[in-house]
């Protein structure tokens, strides 16, 4: 089979790397082959530059591999400096906003609880909406803090609950409340 797909014109090549159905755990595996067949299928370098900065290098997703293979960018000789340069700075960037929206959605999750909305038939304005917390996720809002919902709709508008604990102002005395805001 490694024969037969060493012996693939440049179009199927490229069909193949780009397809959304190749299942592996890292691009790292695509690069490598992408490299293996065009040195085997343009044995000059100055083509081989042509090849990957036209063909190969826009259909491999750089952001999916790792960063150790992308440290081997910089030393491929098929890639012109510059080219390697963009490419592992986009693959970088990618991988940064990821890892920003990770902690993000990990963050939201702590602090938009999940509800359940139960939507009167008799009134379709009114529904009963359940914010199920706790007794560790109020006592960690000591001495102040907050937790609030997911967002929840009722006739076109979108809701929250939020749960707040605080210190009065000017004494030491904490106070608990429960707000909806919309």
């Amino acid at each position: 089979f490694h024969d037969e797909l060493m012996a693939l014109p440049l179009s199927s090549i490229k069909a193949v790397l780009s397809s959304n159905e190749l299942h592996l755990g890292l691009e790292d595996v695509v690069f490598d082959f992408a490299l293996e067949w065009a040195r085997a299928n343009y044995p000059n370098l100055e083509e081989r530059h042509e090849i990957w900065g036209l063909h190969l290098a826009p259909v491999i997703r750089f952001s999916d591999m790792s960063t150790h293979k992308l440290k081997e960018v910089f030393e491929c000789e098929e890639l012109d400096l510059s080219i390697a340069f963009k490419i592992v700075a986009k693959a970088l960037l990618v991988k940064a906003e990821e890892l920003k929206l990770k902690q993000c959605v990990t963050q939201c999750a702590k602090r938009h609880l999940p509800v359940k909305v139960i939507e009167l038939a008799a009134n379709p304005a009114k529904c009963l909406v359940f914010f199920d917390l706790r007794q560790e996720e109020c006592a960690a809002l000591f001495p102040k803090d907050y937790i609030d919902s997911q967002l929840f709709y009722l006739n076109g508008n979108a809701f929250y609950l939020s749960l707040d604990r605080n210190i009065i102002q000017g004494s030491s005395t904490h106070c608990c409340g429960l707000y909806h805001g919309m």
